[in-house]
């Protein structure tokens, strides 16, 4: 990727702003912060960052940053819209797992775990990180536990295999449509299973409140800063397995007033919006005219 690249032109690629990227934005140039920063304002605060919990947007945004699922959906250019990217159904790229395969006629999914990628902590990603994660969603308290037995008909850990240290195997009762996209979720991020082990309680086995405000995955940023109502700083992760993304930094702000938001595109303080809508119509309009 381009280091020249302004945020106008802001590509998902190796960036690791998968969520940012999907939920819509409006770069602009910010003259408070360097190139390689980019401050974004959204409209909903986080609800919690275990990725078995999260509902609201910016739990979404911040797993998706700091997690790798075993694979993720092919991102590409939206046609006249430059800047836009947008998921393509039924297509996916390796992540953590550098291959998959299917049998017994597609009901059994069977992933090669990427050898090389590790964790913060320095242990190796393995399949049996891939069966602790899906074993997590499973049991765990979140709405997971009903997603993974409704589509893709998994309803015991012990469908969940680890072959060897390097292959893990879903085995569902019957082949699945919606199997790929349900792995591919956030939801399912991949876990660093002993810095959750290491915090879990007898009322606690998942380790669920500790990773409410904490993040214990591989992915292309790490959390530096969680405050609460007020901002989350993403900074990236030294040793990731791909290339290194575009921004070294990712201020994610709280702002849950629009007028507000506007001013501070106005003022360049920040350089996109994130959210549902994040900016109305009207708003996105009176800001065409915008420089920068």
């Amino acid at each position: 990727m381009s280091r020249r690249m302004n945020r106008r032109s802001f590509l998902k690629g190796t960036v690791g702003v998968a969520a940012i990227g999907a939920a819509g934005f409006r770069p602009r140039r910010s003259q408070a912060q360097d190139k390689r920063t980019l401050v974004v304002a959204w409209d909903t605060d986080i609800d919690t960052l275990d990725p078995a919990h999260f509902k609201a947007i910016g739990g979404y945004v911040t797993v998706a940053n700091c997690y790798d699922t075993l694979i993720g959906w092919k991102v590409r250019p939206i046609k006249d819209k430059p800047g836009f990217f947008r998921s393509q159904p039924a297509e996916w790229d390796p992540m953590i797992a550098e291959s998959w395969s299917t049998e017994r006629d597609g009901a059994t999914l069977v992933f090669k775990i990427r050898k090389g990628a590790t964790f913060p902590s320095g242990r190796p990603v393995t399949a049996h990180a891939a069966k602790y994660c899906f074993d997590r969603g499973l049991q765990s308290p979140g709405y997971m536990r009903l997603v993974i037995p409704a589509l893709i008909q998994v309803k015991s850990p012990e469908q969940f295999e680890v072959r060897d240290d390097y292959t893990f195997a879903i085995k569902m009762e019957a082949p699945s449509p919606m199997a790929l996209d349900v792995v591919t979720l956030s939801n399912n991020a991949i876990i660093d299973p002993e810095e959750a082990k290491a915090r879990a309680t007898k009322d606690d086995p998942w380790a669920g409140e500790w990773l409410k405000r904490n993040v214990a995955g591989v992915g292309p940023y790490h959390l530096v800063k969680n405050e609460p109502g007020v901002e989350v700083v993403l900074e990236s992760t030294k040793g990731y397995w791909r290339p290194e993304p575009y921004f070294s930094r990712i201020v994610l702000k709280f702002v849950p007033n629009e007028a507000d938001r506007v001013l501070l595109l106005k003022k360049k303080a920040i350089d996109m919006v994130v959210g549902r809508p994040g900016l109305s119509p009207k708003n996105v309009k009176s800001l065409e005219g915008e420089p920068g």
